[in-house]
């Protein structure tokens, strides 16, 4: 499943969802919250949720990406980006090659 960076968890405990959100657009990310936290309490399905980095820019895949879970992956400045290239390199790769059954996983650079 590919949901959104909401429900990431920031260095202050917050999700995304509740410092980075604007309020007229916190209706439309909260469906994708919702069905992780339906996944997460699934018993039988196996499943993996990826949740993008927030800043999701143009680009072709480089294959230069790092994995997280929970946590937006961030370069040395505490950006957190990731091409739409990149992005379904990331997909792929767990199709191909999974690493995160059952959990929810991040990707960027």
């Amino acid at each position: 499943m590919v949901g959104g960076a909401a429900s990431l968890i920031l260095p202050s405990g917050k999700r995304v969802y509740d410092e980075n959100i604007p309020e007229n657009f916190k209706t439309a990310v909260q469906g994708p919250m919702e069905l992780l936290e339906e996944l997460r309490s699934e018993t039988e399905l196996n499943w993996s949720f990826i949740s993008p980095a927030p800043n999701l820019i143009a680009g072709d895949k480089t294959g230069r990406f790092r994995l997280g879970e929970d946590h937006p992956v961030t370069d040395e400045n505490g950006e957190s980006k990731i091409s739409v290239g990149d992005l379904a390199a990331a997909i792929l790769d767990e199709i191909e090659k999974p690493q995160f059954i059952r959990k929810r996983f991040t990707v960027g650079y």
